[in-house]
């Protein structure tokens, strides 16, 4: 082999392994330049925001799906509340006769129509209606209008037939001293 084959043969190992170093050398720029593309910090950011972004809009929503059960709770409750007012302002009227036996009639009424919706205080106001002796059980006094505009409570049948004849006393004896 003569030296001007084996230069020849040097100089093509160079190129091969300056060829070999170059070609590894711009795969590994190809790899840097992609992985980089997805690690650029405008790239980063933009991610960061679209994550925050949805985060909210999650947090809004389930906010808003919550905000819609509270509501429907409360706006239950009220009503349950109301209902239960009305029933027991009912209740408190029909006992308003100043007799026990004409109260536990009208509670049996109200009872009998449907009037008591709540199941409890059906069951309750039922048993007591069933082992109330008669004569007694809760009564209010009803207002009674005198003729003189005064409103009294608690005035009882007989005492409302005494103030009558009184009041009719008083109108003869006026009557008669105007003669």
């Amino acid at each position: 082999m003569s030296s001007e084959q084996t230069a020849l043969e040097f100089e093509r190992e160079k190129w091969r392994s300056e060829y070999d170093l170059r070609r590894r050398e711009i795969e590994l720029k190809e790899r840097d330049a992609i992985r980089s593309r997805w690690s650029s910090p405008l790239v980063l950011a933009v991610f960061a925001a679209a994550a925050a972004g949805l985060g909210n809009a999650a947090a809004i929503w389930l906010t808003g799906v919550e905000q819609r059960k509270l509501e429907a709770t409360k706006a239950e409750q009220t009503r349950s509340i109301e209902e239960t007012k009305a029933e027991t302002a009912r209740i408190l009227e029909m006992i308003k006769t100043g007799n026990p036996d004409k109260a536990a009639e009208n509670l049996k009424f109200l009872l009998a129509t449907g009037l008591i919706a709540d199941t409890d205080r059906r069951t309750s106001i039922g048993k007591f209606l069933t082992n109330r002796p008669a004569g007694q059980g809760p009564v209010l006094p009803t207002a009674v209008v005198s003729s003189g505009g005064d409103v009294r409570i608690g005035i009882a049948p007989e005492e409302i037939e005494r103030l009558l004849k009184e009041s009719l006393e008083r109108f003869e004896a006026q009557r008669e001293r105007s003669k």
